[in-house]
């Protein structure tokens, strides 16, 4: 009932730029690719390479894609229960649904599977959709019923 009431007084948050979303986005790419990889090494799923000039873990096929799913639901869930990423925090964002309140598993899950869609050509088709839609929403927003905005 709170945010109904906000929003016929004309105090939800205010939408977040889009760079502010790239800037945030940057950073939970780079912890998605961190993550990935400590999951791959934990689990077994990654292959672990070495020879005389490189090491590192190689995870391709069905372990990619489960560790995939692993690091979506983790972004989902955290969505789901605070509200934002490590880079929304950052950069002083959050996800809420179209009335200003948070949203549930359901929409997080979306919005963050949309991902693979919106990430095309490192996310220029979500950056595109993004700058097009005038709530700044990316098509997973858009799926989802969300909303980006800025963080009081």
């Amino acid at each position: 009932m709170r945010s109904i009431e906000l929003f016929w007084r004309g105090m939800l948050p205010e939408i977040a730029p889009v760079g502010l979303r790239v800037a945030g986005g940057i950073i939970d790419f780079i912890l998605s690719v961190v993550l990935l990889l400590l999951f791959s090494w934990l689990s077994g799923l990654g292959t672990v390479f070495e020879d005389e000039t490189q090491s590192g873990i190689m995870i391709s096929g069905i372990p990619l894609l489960v560790g995939c799913l692993f690091v979506i639901l983790v972004f989902a869930t955290m969505e789901a229960a605070l509200g934002w990423t490590p880079g929304k925090f950052l950069f002083g964002t959050r996800v809420t649904d179209r009335q200003g309140g948070r949203i549930g598993i359901v929409a997080a899950l979306a919005r963050n599977l949309l991902r693979f869609v919106d990430g095309i050509a490192f996310y220029l088709v979500g950056t595109i959709i993004a700058r097009i839609d005038r709530q700044n929403r990316r098509l997973g927003d858009i799926v989802a019923r969300t909303l980006v905005v800025r963080d009081e």
